[in-house]
């Protein structure tokens, strides 16, 4: 039994690493699409949120599915509640991010006139996402404290 809940957890783990690099990477296309006037990238954008928001119903699934079947104790109570939260969160980056995309069609062909600021945002941006999803899937509380 507890086998099935250690692979179910591996799922889970997996499933967030994915979640997360899936919201560095929609940071970085919705910042293309509004610094370099790519209408065509908005579409890639929109696949990825569709993705994202498929991957936040899939992992509340999964942690409901746990919860329920496998009364988790403790540390793994812990877990999975705390998942539950952060998809949530990363959810809500994948629909900024497409609001960002959404919103930069309508300027398309326009001068922008702090488009190294946006960039370096984007970069801080994705950098704390990323360093979010390691500290939680390596328990790392300094990297999450930074």
């Amino acid at each position: 039994m507890r086998n099935y809940f250690d692979k179910q957890l591996a799922l889970l783990h997996d499933k967030m690493i994915h979640m997360g690099s899936l919201c560095v990477e929609i940071i970085d296309d919705a910042i293309k699409v509004l610094v370099n006037d790519d209408a065509e990238m908005n579409k890639t954008v929109m696949e990825i949120e569709t993705e994202i928001d498929q991957l936040e119903r899939d992992i509340e699934s999964l942690c409901m599915k746990l919860i329920l079947h496998q009364q988790p104790m403790a540390s793994d109570l812990r877990l999975i509640s705390s998942t539950l939260m952060m998809v949530s969160d990363m959810e809500r980056i994948g629909d900024q991010a497409s609001d960002i995309a959404e919103t930069a069609m309508y300027i398309i062909g326009k001068d922008h006139e702090h488009e190294v600021n946006l960039e370096s945002m984007a970069r801080e941006a994705q950098k704390m996402v990323s360093d979010s999803i390691k500290s939680f899937v390596d328990s790392d509380l300094d990297l999450a404290r930074s």
